[in-house]
């Protein structure tokens, strides 16, 4: 009884620490902004589209809105700004403790900014990790052109190589 008590109260000291130390914007789902929409680029005309291009029309594409599904292909979008693209990188397991999403601002080729749309936090020590790595690891992930250029965080082995994987993912869809 005890011990159920003291791990209860542990997880609730975890959820607390992660509630005032991440940013607002780190913890809310992605929204996308009315000046801002995620696109897929189209491959080609579909079937059912007969006419094809002229020099003057640009090709259709398919909006696309972000979903929590496991295992998403990486999504690229262009804001109406020039040359800012937003991609979101695939889902990726963080060894036993959970599952790790990136998704990135990429300005002339380098990443201006980083959220984590998942991170590991399915008991109070994972929760505890993620409050301290993740903000290191969206530090470490700015004004980066490739995923090797990340450290990592001492104590964090697993969610730092699954950021590394998501990033990768994530910039290999932006470019």
């Amino acid at each position: 009884m005890r011990r159920r008590l003291i791990a209860v109260i542990g997880f609730i000291l975890g959820v607390i620490l992660i509630l005032f130390n991440y940013p607002s914007e780190v913890l809310t789902s992605p929204q996308i902004a009315e000046s801002e929409e995620i696109i897929k680029p189209s491959v080609g005309p579909s079937p059912s589209d007969s006419s094809t291009p002229s020099p003057k029309q640009e090709p259709k594409e398919e909006v696309v809105l972000p979903t929590t599904t496991p295992n998403p292909t990486p999504t690229v979008s262009e804001t109406k700004s020039p040359q800012n693209v937003i991609a979101v990188g695939d889902v990726v397991a963080a060894g036993k403790y959970g599952q790790v999403q990136v998704q990135i601002t990429i300005n002339g080729g380098v990443v201006i900014s980083a959220k984590a749309l998942m991170f590991p936090n399915a008991d109070s020590r994972s929760s505890s990790i993620s409050a301290t790595a993740i903000p290191q690891l969206i530090k470490q992930s700015i004004n980066v052109m490739s995923s090797e250029e990340i450290q990592g965080v001492s104590g964090a082995s697993y969610t730092s190589e699954a950021w590394r994987e998501s990033l990768a993912s994530a910039l290999a869809g932006a470019l």
